[in-house]
């Protein structure tokens, strides 16, 4: 069947004269992002990015929503998380009214779980649902996505990943520049000994806690940090003095021998002067 002339113009006309009525897209949301962390990063016992908190503490999701679509305003009425823990969180101060090319960011808070709800030895998703209406539009507009992956930290797993940041910064410092006596390293004996130790300390911590060993890389990193901080001292004790013990090495227990045959030396000398200084009281006394 052929469309007349006429009918063509008619529907075209038509679609020209809705079109400022119909959404030419979704309401945009942009970047997801879990704030005020315990910790935000990558973590190698999960091997993968994570935002983590404590139980007891508040996580709060930020969710940025722009009105591009064009029309005068846009209504933001409902945000929910599902955790897979099966954890049910709102947005609260909703609705909001968004205008046209603006844009406003919903929080959506709620309490971290114990560990027994959401296990720690795994990391967590969910789905964001956010519900929006449209001037002109009956039907409610809905908008999904999957949150940042969430974790749920032992108070042994965050201070562990605290110190683990901590000393990684200092961690150039191991190594080479530890060992290395000199203007590139520790300049005291003590200072290079507790520097290797800390050495020893972090690298089995952080494998400790690679393994979900938590308390156990918790106690190992907190003796990195003890010796590390006693390295740093031993040098700034001594006013950085290279200390002998360091430059002999492992001529240490040769210059402990020559210590005692220095000292039976001086034994020696004494009892060969005694006799001397005995027959002179004598005659001292006589006269």
């Amino acid at each position: 069947m052929k469309i007349s002339k006429v009918a063509l113009c008619a529907a075209i006309l038509l679609t020209v004269a809705i079109a400022p009525l119909v959404p030419r897209a979704n309401a945009t949301i942009g970047t997801l992002r879990w704030q005020n962390t315990t910790f935000s990063g990558t973590d190698s016992f999960y091997g993968t990015t994570v935002s983590a908190y404590q139980p007891g503490e508040t996580a709060s999701l930020y969710i940025p929503v722009t009105n591009n679509l064009g029309v005068s305003n846009i209504n933001v009425t409902y945000a929910k998380v599902q955790m897979d823990w099966n954890g049910n969180y709102t947005a609260s101060g909703l609705p909001i009214q968004i205008f046209r090319n603006g844009w406003a960011a919903v929080t959506l808070t709620f309490t971290v779980p114990s560990t027994s709800t959401a296990s720690n030895y795994w990391d967590h998703n969910g789905e964001l649902t956010v519900n929006y209406t449209i001037p002109g539009v009956s039907t409610q507009q809905q908008w999904f996505d999957s949150v940042p992956a969430f974790a749920v930290y032992s108070s042994d797993q965050a201070n562990a990943q605290n110190l683990i940041q901590q000393l990684s910064a200092i961690s150039t410092s191991f190594g080479s520049p530890c060992g290395g006596l000199g203007s590139s390293g520790f300049k005291t004996a003590t200072g290079n000994a507790d520097c290797q130790q800390a050495v020893q300390q972090y690298t089995l911590g952080s494998a400790l806690y690679k393994a979900g060993n938590f308390t156990s890389a918790n106690n190992a990193l907190m003796n990195a940090q003890t010796d590390w901080n006693n390295a740093i001292n031993a040098d700034t004790g001594t006013g950085a003095q290279q200390d002998i013990g360091a430059t002999l090495g492992s001529y240490g227990l040769l210059l402990l021998g020559i210590g005692g045959l220095i000292g039976g030396l001086a034994v020696l000398v004494y009892a060969l002067k005694r006799p001397k200084e005995l027959r002179a009281l004598a005659a001292s006394t006589t006269h």
